[in-house]
């Protein structure tokens, strides 16, 4: 079982005291900024990077100007860390927010969905009620985190996280109701471990950003390119990757199997 915080600027801000491999903090209610964000997503990349978090969530307080909703989110973020989730809060604010929003919901989770690249890395988060209720047709697959106040384990298709305690006492017995640096805040737990939590969330855990960077580095003096999908080549080896460098000296020297690709053996 792995347990983490969930924390906003109602809190002091995360510091390296912080003990758990997941942490959720919060970026945006509707267009509102969170006052914290800068120190605790500063403090989340730099612990990701250090592999001291297997990965992190961020979370967006669902308002139904959703737009305004996921600007204020990216440009909150800037580039999206690769060990980042997003989670989508959807509550109803003691009657604020009534009726069906999933069309509206959806919008936000598919333009978080096309700016991270990948379904996964987007969750959601309510009460079993306000799920029902705001947010009933949701995409197949969308994993949940559900709040339920209680000493029993909630249990709804999709969910891989329980929010059992708001710092007040609640969720089973012995349960931590805060974590390091804050004595009470609200706090969650998974039946998986944290790396198995960011493997289902599309994150791959290990490493630190010094291997990521050998890794891409590598990459590029193979392809020419440090971009997905961009195979340019080096300009010394007359506009060719060194796999295809190699191709055309072996085929130029007559080795047998050695043969440099034409335009149509790459269209």
């Amino acid at each position: 079982m792995t347990v983490y915080a969930d924390v906003s600027e109602w809190q002091t801000p995360i510091t390296d005291a912080y003990p758990h491999r997941l942490v959720a903090i919060r970026s945006n209610d509707g267009d509102y900024r969170d006052k914290n964000w800068a120190t605790n997503h500063a403090w989340c990349r730099r612990a990701a990077d250090a592999g001291r978090l297997d990965c992190f969530i961020v979370y967006v307080v669902y308002r139904s100007n959703w737009q305004d909703v996921l600007s204020t989110l990216k440009a909150q973020v800037g580039t999206p860390h690769r060990k980042m989730i997003v989670m989508v809060d959807v509550e109803s604010w003691g009657g604020q927010i009534t009726g069906d929003h999933s069309t509206l919901i959806n919008h936000l989770v598919d333009g978080v969905t096309a700016w991270l690249g990948d379904r996964r890395r987007v969750i959601a988060y309510g009460n079993r009620g306000d799920l029902a209720n705001l947010y009933p047709q949701r995409p197949a697959g969308l994993r949940l985190v559900v709040a339920a106040y209680s000493s029993n384990r909630p249990s709804v298709p999709g969910q891989i996280s329980w929010q059992y305690t708001d710092g007040q006492g609640y969720g089973p017995a012995g349960w931590p109701q805060g974590a390091p640096p804050w004595a009470r805040c609200d706090m969650n737990s998974t039946t998986l471990t944290s790396d198995q939590f960011a493997a289902q969330c599309g994150v791959t855990t290990g490493g630190t950003m010094s291997d990521f960077d050998d890794a891409r580095d590598a990459r590029a003096q193979l392809v020419g390119s440090t971009q997905p999908g961009q195979y340019p080549g080096w300009p010394q080896l007359g506009g060719r990757t060194v796999v295809d460098a190699l191709a055309a000296i072996g085929e130029k020297l007559g080795i047998d199997g050695f043969k440099e690709p034409k335009q149509e053996d790459t269209d």
